[in-house]
């Protein structure tokens, strides 16, 4: 016969099984987690935001980061740098779009084909500034909306800055693109 200290030992390692596993399959998820805003892929500089890129994580982060609630007000918003699928998002790897044409804002896009170009950075990529210069004196600046397969960059520019920078290339002129 089983003496009644051997039935409360294997009670009590039954009980000690039962609440680890508990607390593995759902304690510490509950517990210990925060439901953490992350991406579901890759997202280069200046990439707009949208719902479908967004996911939510359960993960033990002790930096204040984003959560789901706030994904909504992230909808829209473009990406200052490259963001890596998966990893806790913070408010200031966004920033308002401010790629986009928008006459109320007298912001309006233009196009520099490579004929108005003397030189421009291979690695100049959306979101980037740009600074136009003909020969020591800057034109103007501006920000880089896209650099197409054939070398022209697509720019946002006020009306003032798109007339300077007709003056320029009206005359023959070519432009010297530097960016930051």
């Amino acid at each position: 016969m089983i003496s009644g200290k051997r039935v409360f030992g294997l009670f009590l390692i039954c009980i000690s099984i039962a609440g680890f596993v508990f607390w593995e399959q759902w304690g510490k998820e509950r517990i210990l987690y925060d439901e953490i805003l992350v991406l579901r892929q890759n997202v280069e500089k200046g990439t707009i935001i949208t719902e479908d890129m967004l996911d939510v994580r359960k993960l033990d982060f002790d930096e204040p980061c984003l959560s789901f609630a706030e994904g909504k007000e992230l909808v829209g918003m473009q990406a200052a740098a490259f963001i890596h699928k998966g990893s806790p998002l913070f408010a200031a790897y966004f920033q308002e779009p401010d790629l986009s044409p928008d006459e109320s804002k007298n912001r309006y896009g233009m196009c520099l084909p490579t004929d108005w170009i003397t030189s421009r950075p291979t690695a100049l990529s959306r979101g980037d500034k740009v600074f136009l210069f003909f020969g020591k004196r800057m034109v103007t600046e501006a920000d880089v909306v896209e650099v197409t397969k054939d070398g022209a960059v697509e720019i946002i520019v006020g009306k003032t800055q798109a007339a300077d920078i007709c003056q320029v290339t009206e005359a023959g002129g070519r432009l010297a693109l530097v960016y930051q």
